[in-house]
Order: C-alpha cells, then structure tokens, then sequence
C-alpha cells in the first residue's frame, strides 16, 4: 500500500518543479532565481548587515534599517558595490533589487559572463527609486552571454545615508520545457508593499510600474515560501571525516546503510567521471574520527562502468575502494559510506556497493540514507540508484520510503518506486540491458531487463533533509545483487 506522508509530500512537489519559473519563448523558458551567494566592497558587520544578507527572498518588508539586510562599512566613503552569485546561469533580460533603506543610490551594474575571459558587461543606471521600500526593476537588452553574477554599484552620497538592499532576483532565458512556467517575483505582485521603479538598461529611461490594489498576503505562508526558495544554507555544507591513517574528508557526500547485516565481507569502490579523483572513508555506527579511507587504489583501477546517466566510465588510477568485514556484536549495523575530491576539488563519480544480499529475513528490505547536503545539491547532478542482481533468479525493486520503511507517493498519488527500469519506474528511466559496471576480480556485471533504477531531481530546498531508499525484490525472490549509485561532490566556496 502505497502511504502518502505530509512532509515528504511538501518534497516531491517541488521535485516536480522546483525550477519551473516563467514563461517560454520558442525551445527557451524564462527563470527567475535568487542570489546564493554574495560578497561586497565593504560590510557593516560580519554576519548582521553583511553582503550574504542580500541573498534569498527579501525578508525585510518595511522601510527600515535592518541587520537582514546588506550595508556597507560607511555611507560617505565614494562608491561600493554587491557582487551576488545564482545557482544557474542564463541569458539575463532582467535584475530586480529590493531595496529597504534610502533607495535610490544605485548608479550602475555590470553582468558578469560565463567566461571568465570576457570582460563584464557595464550599464549605468539613473536610479529614479524614490519610495521606501522599493524595488529597482532593471530590463535588459537582448542577447546577453550567459551568466549567474551581477555586480551593483553604489554612489550613497546621492541619499545621503546608508542604501540597504535586502535581495537581488535575476531573470534569464535557459532552454526548458514550456510546461515549466511560473512567474517572477513581480509578476507575481509578491512583496506588494515595495514600490516598483523600472528601467531601461540600454538607454536609462525609467518608469513607475507599481500597483498597490494587490491582493493581501498570508504573511505565514510568505515566510513558508521565503524558507523553502533560499539557497543560503544554515545547515553543515557536508560531512567531516578523520581517517584511520590519518588525514581526512572535509565536505564529503554521505551515504548511510541502515542496519548493515552482520558477518558479510563488503566491498566499496568510488570511480571519479571526467577527471575528478575521490577520496572514500567508511565507517561504523557515525564513529566520523577513526573511518577506514582510500584514494587511490590498485583492484579500484580496474573498475569501470556504462549505465545511462553516466555514460561509458573508463577505468582510472584515481579510484578508491575500501574492503571491510562487518563482524559487529551486535547482528546489524549503520554503515557510513562517504565521499570527497582530493585537495577538496568538486565533481561527479559512481559509487559501487558489493556484498549485498536480498532476503526474505529483511524484512522491507536494505535502507540506504542519502543525506542531501549542500555538497550534494549544488554539484548539480540528480542522484541516480542502480540495483544490478548478480543472480537471474532474483528481481530488483527499489522504492522511496520514509523513517517506518513505508513507501512514498508523489503529490498525484503515484508511488516512488521502480520494478524494470525503462517501463515500470516513476520518473525518467532506462532499460539497462546494454549497461554494465565492474565487479571485483576484474568482473563486469552486465544489466538486465528486470534490473532497476531511479533518478530524483533535488534543489536547494532539500538541504539537511534525506532521500530513504529501500533495495528489495519483486514478488518472493531473493539473491545477491551490486548497488550503484552516481553522484556529484561541491567544495564549499
């Protein structure tokens, strides 16, 4: 039976469209997004008033002096300036910059290109904000490189006093689905108490565009959306780990098997896709000061896979693999399984799980967490499971579950789950007949028909939260079978 649980109900609604903003264009959608990041010429203080209060939704909805919001060190000493960073990068058509105290200081913004070899894109700005709040609507010309920076220039001498701004929203074109649309912040009349100046960055001509006959707001419901669109984490950005050997993990993307049978001999391997090298640790019941660690290793050399999200993975010398006995007291333990790039560097690699076995004595099943940290989320790859069996008689079946190991629905009652991959699965998936990944012993482990995987979409709303995935089978059989799973690692700014 298939149970619908409120939290994660809340979770697979924003799975579904997470990054559905505005409206489409021909193959291109428009999206809105707020900053993630910022840094600033100067700041009053190193966490109230700092740059990084300029980023997420505004939260700051009066005219006031706010420690929520960006200021710098002092109001009369010549130009500063904001420098915000988004998530993805686009095609930018428009900024909007919430302003919360003495609006109308702004005096110019430059758009900062993906390629770090051009140079920034520079518009002065005549800032004709005159009310508190307000909003500084800047429409941009077309056919813009993409990018995920803007730089804001401030001139204070013009107000006179500190100009305090709150949040930043870019809007920008990206190639999309065009059932993804949902409006920006102000089409949406959003934050109706801001007033809304708009100008023309091409030419400096302005306008008022505000309307105050808006429909009030649920103020608690604001403040449930603010939350849930933020990408300003207030939780760790990944796991911290200490070797055996010495030497450690920092950052790292943790992976849990939850109550890992006793007596069995395991075998972890992290391949890095495109170049990246990861680290592995492994450790027992969240004993993160003595994990057993590799980076690279010679049987891990030999490995290499082909499944459809990754595509053909060559064997490297960068692998890691770390063997271990589970001879525990106790007949089950949590197993940690987690994974960082050499010197802290950021990328994607596959994690393969041998030595696993699928019994009726199970129960539901094997649970595996994956905590969906910050590290995780903005690596920006969706993380996929695989479940290969080594046996034919047995029948993979992998499902989302949550803490009792009930399965989850989405939000239109469908379960989260897959049986066969590329027929009976939620979500995207592929027939895994002509897929493969290594075993030990210089082995390659080919997929079948009735083998399974599941990718699920995640996005900054997820952070600090954890994807429950249970490894069983379809009907009564048993056997043994290899679990993978593709991943990505972000080294924290």
């Amino acid at each position: 039976m298939i149970k619908r649980v409120t939290l994660f109900l809340i979770i697979s609604s924003l799975i579904l469209g997470s990054f559905a903003f505005v409206s489409a264009m021909d193959d291109m959608i428009q999206i809105a997004q707020w900053a993630r990041s910022a840094e600033a010429s100067s700041q009053y203080g190193d966490d109230d008033w700092s740059a990084d209060q300029a980023t997420g939704r505004p939260d700051v909805e009066e005219c006031a002096d706010s420690v929520e919001a960006w200021a710098s060190e002092g109001y009369d000493d010549g130009e500063e300036s904001l420098t915000v960073f988004f998530r993805d990068e686009v095609h930018p058509t428009q900024i909007n910059i919430y302003q919360n105290l003495s609006p109308g200081a702004i005096i110019a913004i430059e758009i900062l290109p993906e390629d770090d070899d051009d140079d920034p894109i520079h518009f002065d700005i005549e800032d004709p904000s005159d009310e508190c709040p307000s909003v500084l609507s800047i429409d941009l010309p077309e056919g813009l490189p993409l990018s995920n920076g803007v730089t804001i220039y401030l001139d204070q001498d013009i107000v006179g006093y500190w100009n305090e701004i709150d949040a930043v929203e870019l809007v920008g074109m990206v190639e999309g689905d065009e059932d993804d649309e949902e409006e920006s912040s102000l089409e949406e009349n959003d934050y109706p108490e801001y007033e809304v100046f708009s100008v023309d960055a091409e030419d400096g001509s302005s306008r008022n565009n505000n309307s105050n006959d808006n429909d009030d707001r649920d103020d608690e419901e604001d403040d449930d959306d603010r939350d849930n669109d933020s990408a300003d984490y207030d939780v760790d950005w990944g796991r911290d780990v200490s070797c055996d050997g010495g030497g450690g993990i920092e950052n790292g993307v943790e992976l849990t098997i939850v109550q890992q049978r006793s007596g069995n001999t395991y075998r972890v391997t992290a391949i890095g896709i495109d170049g990246f090298d990861p680290v592995l640790a492994v450790t027992l019941s969240g004993n993160y000061n003595n994990a057993l660690c590799n980076d690279d290793d010679s049987e891990a050399s030999t490995y290499s896979a082909d499944l459809p999200t990754t595509g053909d993975v060559d064997t490297q010398g960068t692998s890691s693999q770390v063997v271990f006995n589970l001879n525990s007291a106790s007949a089950f333990e949590n197993v940690s399984i987690i994974v960082g790039g050499f010197g802290e560097s950021s990328g994607e690699f596959l994690l393969i799980i041998e030595g696993m076995y699928a019994s009726s004595a199970d129960g539901a099943g094997d649970p595996m967490s994956l905590s969906l940290s910050p590290a995780l989320i903005e690596s920006n790859i969706d993380p996929t499971a695989y479940m290969i069996s080594v046996v034919s008689r047995f029948d993979p079946l992998i499902y989302l579950a949550d803490n009792n190991l009930d399965p989850l629905a989405d939000e239109d009652g469908v379960g989260i789950s897959c049986d066969d991959a590329g027929s009976i699965c939620w979500g995207d998936s592929s027939n895994l007949n002509n897929s493969y990944v290594s075993r030990s012993g210089n082995r390659q482990l080919g997929g079948g028909q009735y083998d399974s995987m599941i990718t699920l979409p995640i996005s900054p709303e997820f952070a600090g939260l954890a994807f429950n995935y249970v490894m069983t089978s379809y009907g009564d059989t048993e056997g043994d079978y290899v679990v993978a799973f593709h991943l990505g690692v972000e080294a924290e700014d």
